[in-house]
């Protein structure tokens, strides 16, 4: 009970951060309407999931699935970015951060497809 409104209103901070809205606790529902609206969908949204009987553990499990599978493709966006001397200028990725880059994304990619195909034959 104590995590629900932690995870709304972080949930909420960082939505409206990224959307460029006023954001707060100390503001007003007036002043920051769309915080507010993200911190409600977000309260319903886990209710609905106790009344739809949708196990915690289950939902934690593939939120946490689901995560892995997106930071593949941003760990490689990230990691090539180090690497570009139009953006990075001089301080661009040395060897060794490249090296065990990479080696981090072969290995989630091997983690997540060991993944798949256990789901699937299971």
């Amino acid at each position: 009970l104590l995590a629900i409104p932690v995870l709304a209103g972080s949930g909420a901070y960082a939505i409206s951060e990224f959307m460029k809205w006023n954001n707060g606790l100390e503001e007003k529902f007036s002043q920051a309407r769309n915080f507010y609206i993200v911190i409600i969908i977000s309260i319903v949204v886990g209710l609905a999931l106790n009344f739809f009987h949708i196990n915690p553990i289950t939902a934690l499990y593939w939120s946490a699935f689901i995560n892995g599978v997106i930071a593949l493709p941003l760990l490689a966006v990230i990691i090539m970015i180090g690497n570009n001397e139009k953006i990075m200028g001089k301080e661009t990725n040395p060897v060794w951060v490249n090296f065990f880059g990479w080696m981090s994304v072969g290995f989630m990619v091997v983690v997540a497809l060991l993944s798949i195909i256990l789901f699937i034959t299971k």
